[in-house]
């Protein structure tokens, strides 16, 4: 862009934006002034149409008050057998709903039934004492306060209607009741066409109570020539409902649209008042036509002054373009010929000045390039340059041994992401790079053509373009895959030795669990005085149990057979403390018996099963114990009655939670992820299930299922 150019634009700018400032300080006044005009004056229509309208009903009811206590009406209600007193209530109520905006006029007993009517179908039609006569307004009217009733629908026009409801009175007492409809469409008929409203100013008046229409299916019953109740529109009805405020706006595909709403004191109709926002501030377009000439005509004067102002000056400005252009090519022997002591002469003096000092630099720069290049193709790290694409453009000969390339030639052009093990981590290389614009020690892992992974850290910086963002990423690439390794395996060592450990303490403390042996003796003591046979078999199964324990201390590998037998020792000492409250199965399928497993694995989960079997399930508590063969693998069931509870320290203490958790890490740690704990609850019972590979016993000897008989030997 030339310089001309820029000064246009600029002082353009500059035009413009005061031009734009001052008209649309005017504008926003106005505007503002419009709006607030045209609020008032809708908020007065509004409240003038709800007062109308408020005013209307307070005449008709004391109008209709007044019919109530007509002679007529009176002697009507007392007599309404009599022919000619019906022929002169009809006779004259026809004349008034002629003429009147109401839908009918009768009379109503004490009994419910319509018993006077201008319009004969009516009378003693039962919808006047099952419905008409039970409605609040109808009751009030019979204990004597007149009023006006809920707005409805009607089902013989379609259009709203409220009821009146007026006590006909002999003698102090209430009679019956003189009752009719106001059709809220006649009186809107007759109340709208007679006012005059500002341009395109709109009225609308409904109940938001009311239904949009009738029931599907429901045909009018009376035909009519006026239209159907028809409520506001739906956009302005959906800003209504949303809005708490008088004064609203909304907008539909006519535009945006000003309204104000005002309610009636006593009855829930809403009178709305609405005008198009392009009526309202149609003053101020003047205003931006105006402001658009005038700056119009001041643009094109001030671009002939520039063009004439600046002609000079551009063409010493090209002199020094085109000898800038003449270096950047590498022309760094020719010198600029230009005779001006304007800021121009000064230009082109400094550029002939840079055009020394590059030629000097070039020639430096060109003995360090050589230097760099042996390091590059000497260096032990691998050497990279990338675009932000992650496009390789420079790699040496050590990134081209880690990435698995024949030479660093068949890295160039390749894309970084694809030697990624994980392609996410170079999405948050690229952003710490945006963020700091270097990082140091950022750990990936790659996977080079041949297959292989390594692990390496990146030592990168970024170099950003003109515009700020991220043109070349340099960096250096450390493979540390051996030293990780290494790491991993003495971590490794480290938290088996801890779980190892871990594991004893837990088999030390169901050893010598107290509540356990002090319930086991409480019982053994029963026994002896009770039962002495059964004593002895107390005494065997504690003894038994013992041995079990101290035998698997001393290993860490047992066999599912010898899990089972120590889980039989345990539960039948609890058979013998609960009696017939605990019930136990024990089964094992195939020769699941002689397959290796942790020692201790299935104890912790029989103590589970018992212990919160108890609490959560009722009498008496199932126990079973499932071993079988699945394919490859050993699964080994806990089931017991009752409820799962979670192992929190709320509620059931740290054993639950540590000898769970212990238990699955010792079964990941032992066969590397291959096996697995799950716990289920259903119908009533809750499942843990171990699932794990069967694996050799790499020489060690299978002892088989121990004999009870052997706990004496202890």
């Amino acid at each position: 862009m030339s310089l001309r150019t820029k000064l246009l634009l600029i002082l353009s700018a500059i035009v413009m934006g005061a031009a734009a400032s001052a008209s649309m300080i005017v504008y926003i006044i106005a505007r503002a002034e419009l709006e607030q005009g045209a609020e008032r004056r809708l908020r007065g229509d509004a409240v003038m149409l709800a007062e109308l309208v408020q005013r209307r009903f307070d005449a008709e009811l004391r109008r209709f008050e007044h019919w109530a206590a007509m002679p007529m009406v009176i002697r009507t209600a007392l007599n309404y057998n009599d022919p000619e007193l019906l022929s002169a209530f009809d006779h004259y109520f026809s004349t008034v709903v002629a003429r009147e905006p109401y839908s009918s006029i009768y009379l109503i007993n004490r009994e419910g039934d319509c018993v006077a009517c201008d319009d004969p179908r009516r009378i003693y039609h039962p919808y006047a004492r099952n419905v008409v006569s039970k409605k609040p307004d109808a009751q009030a009217g019979f204990a004597g306060t007149p009023g006006i009733g809920r707005s409805l629908l009607s089902p013989a026009t379609g259009r709203p209607v409220v009821p009146l409801t007026a006590p006909v009175r002999h003698k102090g007492k209430v009679v019956a009741i003189l009752r009719t409809s106001v059709d809220m469409g006649r009186l809107n008929r007759e109340l709208f066409t007679s006012l005059r409203l500002e341009n395109e100013e709109r009225s609308y008046m409904f109940d938001p109570s009311l239904p949009l229409g009738l029931p599907k299916g429901k045909q009018l019953h009376t035909p009519t020539d006026l239209a159907p109740y028809a409520p506001p529109p739906a956009a302005l009805r959906a800003a209504f409902d949303e809005t708490s405020n008088s004064v609203f706006r909304y907008r539909d595909h006519s535009g945006e649209h000003l309204v104000a709403s005002s309610r009636m004191r006593h009855l829930p109709w809403v009178f709305l008042a609405s005008q198009s926002m392009s009526v309202i501030l149609a003053p101020v377009r003047a205003l931006r036509q105006t402001t658009a000439v005038v700056v119009a005509l001041m643009l094109g004067l001030l671009a002939i002054a520039i063009f004439r102002i600046t002609a000079p000056v551009i063409r010493g400005i090209e002199h020094c373009r085109k000898f800038a252009a003449d270096i950047r090519r590498g022309r760094l022997n020719r010198r600029l010929q230009l005779q001006s002591s304007d800021e121009v002469g000064q230009l082109a003096r400094d550029l002939n000045e840079m055009a020394t000092q590059l030629q000097l630099n070039h020639q430096a720069l060109e003995e360090a390039e050589r230097k760099y290049r042996r390091i590059f193709e000497t260096a032990v790290e691998g050497i990279f340059q990338t675009d932000a694409e992650g496009n390789i453009r420079v790699a040496n000969p050590a990134l081209a041994v880690l990435l698995g390339t024949p030479s660093a030639d068949d890295l160039v052009g390749r894309n970084a992401q694809q030697f990624y093990e994980d392609p996410q981590r170079r999405a948050e290389l690229l952003a710490r790079l945006r963020s700091h614009g270097e990082v140091s020690g950022f750990a990936i892992e790659i996977r080079s053509l041949d297959g292989a992974r390594r692990q390496v850290v990146l030592h990168a910086r970024a170099e950003r373009n003109a515009e700020g963002d991220i043109g070349v990423i340099r960096g250096i690439m450390q493979d540390v895959t051996e030293r990780r390794e290494a790491e991993a395996r003495e971590r490794q060592a480290r938290e088996t030795k801890d779980l190892l450990l871990r594991t004893e303490l837990e088999m030390l403390r169901y050893q010598i669990n107290p509540h356990f042996l002090f319930n086991a003796l409480n019982s053994l003591r029963e026994l002896v005085i009770t039962a002495p046979e059964d004593g002895v078999q107390m005494i065997e199964a504690i003894a038994a149990f013992c041995r079990a324990s101290l035998v698997n201390r001393s290993d860490t590998l047992s066999t599912v057979a010898e899990e089972l037998a120590h889980a039989q020792y345990y539960l039948k000492i609890q058979q013998v403390r609960f009696g017939p409250r605990l019930q136990v199965e024990i089964e094992a399928n195939g020769r699941v018996g002689f397959v290796p497993i942790p020692a201790f694995i299935i104890q912790p989960l029989v103590e589970n099963a018992v212990k919160y079997g108890q609490k959560s399930g009722s009498n008496p508590l199932c126990v079973r114990v499932h071993a079988f063969s699945d394919g490859a693998c050993c699964v080994i069931k806990v089931a017991n009655t009752g409820h799962w509870f979670k192992p929190d320290r709320a509620r059931t203490g740290t054993g639950t939670r540590l000898g769970i958790e212990n238990v699955r890490r010792r079964l990941a740690r032992h066969y590397s992820g291959g096996a697995s704990l799950t716990i289920e609850e259903d119908g009533g019972w809750v499942t843990t299930k171990v699932r794990f590979p069967v694996q050799p016993t790499h020489g060690r000897e299978t002892r088989g299922e121990p004999d009870p008989n052997q706990a004496k030997d202890i």
